[in-house]
């Protein structure tokens, strides 16, 4: 302003600056010069509130999801993308796994957050799957999967989830993070 000399009306913004005339009409009435002001009214649309209500993480669609602070479009996509791979939520900090959900957001919505008990969780049968079943659960790698397959066809069929124990690659931490997703067989049917 001072390296032009300054100034004194709008329309000398518009020889600084090239602009059509149609541009010009549309900026000059934000143009302010010395102590002169223009009033404008500015409409501001609010949009409406998310509804703070508790959500079933086991049956929420990607609109109930997206209804929580800080889960949009895309995060709820995942979020059911990723309970439908593991065959439903076990616990809701389970929603800490999916790509965009870090500690603080899910703090910030763990209190809206429940699992129904019980939820008909999608369970594996360890006798009769094939390795791309057990591939296709979020946690089991393909060198787990593999070995799984092998035990079982080396001891004939996997008898219980206690099993998986005598399995090199599966330590107790990874048994017991996919035991509720194991079917096992029903007592006495030896």
């Amino acid at each position: 302003r001072e390296k032009a000399g300054g100034y004194s009306y709008a329309g000398q913004i518009q020889n600084l600056f090239p602009m059509t005339d149609s541009i010009y009409k549309v900026v000059k009435p934000y143009i302010r010069l010395g102590e002169q002001s223009i009033e404008t009214s500015f409409v501001t649309v609010k949009q409406p509130a998310r509804q703070r209500q508790k959500l079933d993480i086991n049956l929420a669609d990607t609109l109930l999801w997206r209804s929580l602070r800080g889960i949009g479009p895309v995060l709820s996509r995942r979020i059911v993308r990723y309970r439908n791979l593991l065959g439903g939520f076990v616990n809701p900090e389970q929603l800490k796994e999916v790509y965009g959900i870090d500690t603080i957001l899910y703090s910030e919505i763990a209190s809206m957050l429940y699992v129904t008990t019980p939820f008909p969780i999608k369970k594996i049968d360890l006798t009769l799957c094939s390795y791309a079943d057990l591939r296709a659960h979020p946690y089991i790698s393909p060198r787990q999967a593999s070995a799984i397959i092998r035990y079982r066809s080396q001891h004939s069929e996997l008898s219980s989830t206690n099993a998986l124990f005598d399995i090199e690659l599966l330590d107790s931490a990874t048994i017991n993070r996919i035991r509720p997703y194991i079917l096992e067989p029903e007592p006495g049917l030896d």
